[in-house]
């Protein structure tokens, strides 16, 4: 377990969404340096620098303990503990929940149609009360067009930055792209104009 998946299960635990972790950790980090009257440092925190701690494999000391008083955790737990499993959270059915959150009106439909189940079984599967046996499982990876259809059961891709489904890698750019400074996208935009004709 790394100290980043711990700080991406705390935002997850918060009930933030994934998209925007990076900018409720930079929200965090700058409340905190207003609280302790360290304006310096509040200006130091930028997007870059907190999608960069939910990556990150080691966190300096400085910044690992001001993460602990954020998150109000002890230092050797955040750095050395797996959260996600001391928390006993069924990762298939967070799994199953992140792939189904993306999708539009009619999508939870869609997918049990294509599942040939039920809507109720969809639902107890999203909720940990059923699983899905293993050809369900590799029906599910190939409507949500992810290759590792084992890796639903054990694999906490909730926790995952990078986009996992196609709606995320579509939330994902539409995000950046927002974002993008005017010359970054007018650079930018031929090579886009040109890879999606």
């Amino acid at each position: 377990m790394s100290i980043s998946q711990n700080i991406r299960f705390l935002l997850w635990q918060e009930g933030h969404e994934k998209l925007y972790w990076a900018k409720i950790l930079k929200v965090k980090l700058e409340k905190i340096s207003i609280d302790e009257n360290d304006l310096y440092k509040e200006s130091a925190y930028t997007n870059h620098f907190c999608e960069g701690l939910l990556l990150a494999e080691e966190i300096d000391d400085e910044h690992l303990q001001v993460l602990c008083r954020i998150f109000s955790i002890d230092e050797v737990e955040l750095k050395y503990s797996n959260l996600l499993e001391g928390a006993k959270i069924n990762i298939l059915a967070q799994n199953l929940k992140n792939l189904c959150s993306g999708l539009g009106t009619g999508g939870k439909t869609q997918l049990s149609d294509t599942l040939e189940v039920h809507k109720t079984t969809l639902s107890r599967w999203l909720s940990g009360i059923q699983k899905p046996d293993s050809i369900k499982l590799k029906k599910i990876s190939d409507f949500f067009g992810i290759s590792y259809a084992e890796r639903l059961t054990d694999y906490p891709f909730f926790l995952c930055v990078s986009p996992v489904t196609e709606f995320e890698k579509k939330a994902w750019m539409v995000s950046k792209i927002e974002h993008m400074h005017r010359e970054s996208l007018n650079r930018l935009f031929p090579a886009l104009e040109k890879l999606l004709e």
